[in-house]
């Protein structure tokens, strides 16, 4: 089990938002062995681009899932089984107040 701390401590300082340290640090090791370290950093760049790409088009108040979130169940979308790079984010659509009162 000490073999994974210091991978676990890694994976760690790459993902940004560093709520629930405690409960990410014991799921992190089981991640690890069942899935390696390369997947599970992959899996955090991969989520981190997603974020990127969702702000840019047009969610700009997106945040980061809290760290014991993203490492309890947010990676599993991005595990290479599961991940569908997406070439064009959905475009958020706000549709202006005025509008909307003439056309009511």
């Amino acid at each position: 089990k000490d073999i994974y701390i210091v991978d676990s401590e890694y994976l760690w300082s790459l993902y940004p938002d560093k709520s629930g340290k405690q409960n990410a640090m014991k799921k992190l090791p089981k991640l690890i062995k069942e899935y390696g370290k390369d997947q599970i950093e992959k899996c955090i760049k991969r989520y981190l681009e997603d974020v990127d790409k969702r702000r840019a088009s047009g969610f700009t108040d997106l945040r980061y899932k809290n760290g014991s979130t993203f490492f309890n169940s947010g990676y599993v979308d991005f595990l290479d089984e599961n991940y569908q790079e997406k070439t064009n984010p959905p475009v958020r659509k706000l549709k202006p107040i005025i509008l909307d009162m003439v056309t009511k």
